[in-house]
């Protein structure tokens, strides 16, 4: 702890001004204190006033962008620190972030707005305004690859997609498509049940319906239905459900 006490001291007195090599020693230092004590580090995080710092150093992308957006991810973990972060105005510079090419950067900055935002609708609607959805939906067309990336943008979309602000920015988007397209790739269930998380709120959007129906999601589901329904494994059942209530929901428009 005396340790995270230094660098925190360090990094605040100094900031941006420590070149990329000493300031990527000391964030070093807040993860591993962070992985070892998370709650009692986040808290000396916190009193610290290097939050604001990070807001600062956020601004001007280098080197050390990923490990910032890391402790970000981790302190936010900590639901009584998540308004903090955001009167420290992390917000703005980590969406900005969400434009990078960098997929560590990406991935670090996905995971500390999720964290921040996890379970308040206020704050999943500042992102919305923002225009985080369209921005989202691109990083999974061209980062469809990457498992992690991808993982993080259907977490994404399923917190925003339960908000009904969030369908029209949806629906301006190839969402469909690119669900459709990544949905067809799977073999496993809960990658499957994944998407189908995302799937079930956009579906109840009558312009996004057409979407998904126009993609060749309705194909999709006959397949599933045709391995599964002879099946007595319960992974297949569920899935076989699933696939059956958003085919209605699709084709009826049922609930």
């Amino acid at each position: 702890m005396d340790n995270l006490c230094d660098a925190l001291e360090k990094l605040k007195l100094t900031g941006s001004d420590y070149p990329s090599d000493k300031l990527d020693r000391y964030l070093d230092c807040l993860l591993q204190a962070l992985g070892q004590n998370n709650v009692q580090s986040s808290e000396k995080i916190l009193q610290s006033g290097i939050l604001q710092v990070f807001a600062s150093l956020l601004n001007s992308q280098t080197s050390c962008t990923a490990k910032i957006a890391h402790i970000i991810a981790e302190v936010a973990k900590n639901e009584q620190l998540r308004i903090p972060c955001v009167d420290a105005g992390l917000i703005p510079p980590l969406v900005q972030l969400l434009n990078c090419k960098d997929q560590e950067v990406l991935l670090q900055t996905g995971r500390a707005l999720g964290n921040i935002c996890y379970d308040s609708h206020t704050l999943q609607a500042q992102l919305i305004n923002m225009g985080v959805i369209p921005t989202l939906v691109k990083l999974l067309g061209v980062h469809s690859q990457n498992t992690p990336l991808t993982e993080m943008c259907l977490v994404a979309f399923g917190n925003l997609a339960e908000l009904e602000s969030s369908k029209e920015q949806f629906a301006s988007t190839n969402v469909a498509d690119e669900l459709v397209k990544l949905f067809k790739k799977q073999t496993e269930h809960e990658k499957k049940e994944m998407i189908f998380e995302v799937l079930a709120p956009l579906a109840e959007n009558d312009a996004i319906k057409l979407q998904l129906v126009e993609a060749g999601l309705v194909e999709c589901l006959l397949d599933i239905v045709h391995q599964t329904v002879s099946s007595d494994k319960d992974d297949d059942i569920a899935e076989l459900k699933t696939a059956s209530d958003l085919m209605v929901l699709l084709l009826l428009g049922g609930k």
